[in-house]
């Protein structure tokens, strides 16, 4: 997106008459150009010929944070049915070792949630 905003700077560019003010317009937008360069760059080592639409771009980014935000519910409801278990786990885990030592043991162990 950095590169469409860079198109009035090579428009521009392609507007000087001589070369002395190319010259001086290329190094006045310095940075643009950089930028453009190195997006260009960029698109001929991957290929790219024509640049997406800014629409086919904005639903793209909507498709992913969309996916995003669903997966983000999945996880958080998953991590809750995980700490909604965590309790029976720990007296699965605790409940041998505290057989031999009495309740009062196995109480400390899981919490006092009893």
């Amino acid at each position: 997106l950095a590169y469409a905003k860079t198109k009035p700077a090579r428009d521009g560019l392609k507007a000087q008459k001589s070369e002395k003010a190319r010259a001086a317009y290329r190094q006045a937008h310095e940075s643009d150009f950089i930028i453009a360069d190195a997006a260009a760059r960029y698109f001929r080592e991957h290929g790219i010929t024509k640049l997406p639409a800014r629409k086919a771009l904005q639903d793209e980014i909507e498709q992913l944070v969309s996916k995003k935000s669903d997966l983000y519910n999945t996880y958080h409801e998953q991590k809750q049915r995980y700490y909604a278990f965590q309790p029976c786990l720990c007296i699965f885990k605790y409940s041998r070792r505290c057989l031999s030592h009495g309740l009062h043991t196995w109480r400390h162990h899981i919490g006092g949630l009893f």
